[in-house]
């Protein structure tokens, strides 16, 4: 995710952790000098979207002109993305493909 938003959200220090056993799961980064954790309901192999939520919250938060957008590919897949606001429209309008922001 901070690869596709172009230097924008640069995260480091990037540590996560998942035990099947315990159904635990977190993420740990350092974002502008500060330590985040994020704690995830563990469900099998399904992600828990509050990544997202978190990581669209931090973006939105750094004043970046991209935003996360994806794709639903129709069960457990997605096509995520980090454009502009004229690079989405651009891609709806040349490709017809349905794409949207990450909330």
């Amino acid at each position: 995710m901070s690869t596709l938003a172009k230097g924008v959200l640069p995260l480091s220090d990037v540590t996560d952790h998942v035990d099947v056993g315990v159904g635990e799961a977190w993420l740990e980064f350092t974002l502008d000098g500060q330590r985040h954790r994020l704690d995830f309901e563990f469900d099998d192999d399904w992600v828990d979207e509050a990544v997202f939520t978190k990581l669209v919250e931090l973006l939105a938060a750094c004043g970046a002109p991209r935003r996360f957008s994806f794709v639903d590919l129709h069960g457990q897949d997605r096509l995520i993305g980090c454009p502009t606001p004229e690079e989405f429209e651009r891609l709806r309008e040349r490709t017809g493909i349905d794409v949207q922001w990450l909330k």
